[in-house]
């Protein structure tokens, strides 16, 4: 083989090998959303490209609210998966994935703000109901009515009703 040829090879070779090291080393995860709010125990899935490098996956660190999740990820294809395993609250939560490269450098691969909502109209609803109804009837007369008197005496009813709700979003 001809040294010049061997030459541009080997060149085409390099610049092949650097174009795909440039991909893989400027990639970008983005976050499946399917509506612009998530419900308390919805999956995240985010896109993670082919081209990212084993040895790159392996230094990736999911965290929710700045806590480190990262052990309850699963892989689904191009996927990275992660499941909560308690609801999340209502309101914004925070979502990072970020890279500690070998030489010590950690670089945040993807930021995201997300709403966990119970529905396109408000963050969050809460009702609730309390009633309470006591009935009672005097028995030692042995409900025999007194002289001059139709019904007998001694039978109480009490009854109380709480009714409590909420509805809140954003400022209110």
């Amino acid at each position: 083989m001809n040294k010049r040829y061997f030459f541009q090879f080997t060149l085409a070779g390099l610049l092949a090998l650097h174009c795909q090291l440039a991909l893989a080393l400027d990639w970008y995860p983005e976050l499946e959303q399917s509506n612009s709010y998530r419900e308390p125990m919805q999956s995240f899935r985010i896109h993670i490209p082919k081209s990212v490098p084993t040895d790159v996956l392996q230094s990736l660190v999911l965290e929710l609210d700045n806590i480190d999740v990262t052990a309850m990820v699963t892989r689904d294809g191009e996927y990275a998966a992660f499941t909560p395993i308690q609801p999340l609250e209502f309101g914004k939560h925070v979502l990072r994935l970020v890279e500690y490269a070998a030489d010590g450098d950690i670089n945040e691969k993807g930021y995201w703000e997300v709403s966990v909502r119970r529905s396109s109209l408000f963050r969050e609803a809460d009702y609730a109901a309390d009633i309470n109804l006591t009935a009672s009837q005097r028995i030692a007369d042995n409900n025999d009515p007194a002289p001059g008197e139709e019904e007998p005496k001694g039978f109480n009813a009490q009854g109380s009703a709480s009714l409590q709700g909420r509805v809140a979003d954003k400022d209110w």
